[in-house]
């Protein structure tokens, strides 16, 4: 009896951490287009711009770098500030480095591997979001996924309503259980 109630306490610890997992990972996609674990995050190519290299729709992770450790030709993800496409997210190859030489800093050209000429607008550091790692398994699927998951009424049919009734089983069975044992108790 005593084995079954541990059992029953770890099932809903482990319940009750994946559920905010999945709770975060999709808040975080549907908020900020993005999600990140640790030194990790994951981005989908939205645009032709690294073709060949990543086609649309593609999903990438990238990690976090020091500065010290980019270079010409590194692929990385940052937010951009061009009037277009401002404060997006954009996953572009390192073309240049420029030393800006009224602060000091080094500042990164870019280049999609589409185009033919560089990005116009100098990437910071601080604008960097990391370098690109690998592609994710599952790419076309998980990509499907985020586009229909980007749709308000599709999220909260798919993801909002059916976390609610989930919650509301689980409470229901919480109080249930604590009646019972109140019950016996008396």
């Amino acid at each position: 009896m005593k084995v079954t109630k541990i059992f029953k306490v770890v099932e809903d610890i482990l319940f009750i951490i994946l559920l905010g997992i999945l709770c975060y990972t999709i808040y975080s996609v549907h908020v900020y287009k993005t999600v990140g674990f640790f030194e990790y995050h994951f981005f989908r190519i939205l645009s032709n711009s690294m073709e060949p290299t990543f086609e649309v729709n593609t999903c990438i992770i990238v990690k976090e770098v020091d500065e010290d450790d980019l270079k010409v030709g590194d692929i990385i993800t940052f937010r951009a500030d061009t009037t277009e496409i401002y404060g997006e997210y954009n996953t572009h190859r390192i073309y240049d480095i420029e030393l800006d030489e009224s602060t000091g800093r080094k500042r990164y050209v870019t280049k999609g591997d589409y185009f033919e000429y560089e990005d116009k607008v100098r990437v910071e550091y601080e604008d960097i979001i990391g370098k690109y790692n690998s592609k994710m398994p599952f790419s076309d699927q998980i990509s499907w996924l985020v586009e229909k998951l980007s749709n308000n009424k599709v999220y909260f049919c798919v993801i909002i309503f059916p976390l609610i009734l989930c919650f509301l089983s689980y409470v229901y069975q919480l109080l249930d259980i604590l009646f019972v044992e109140k019950g016996s108790e008396s």
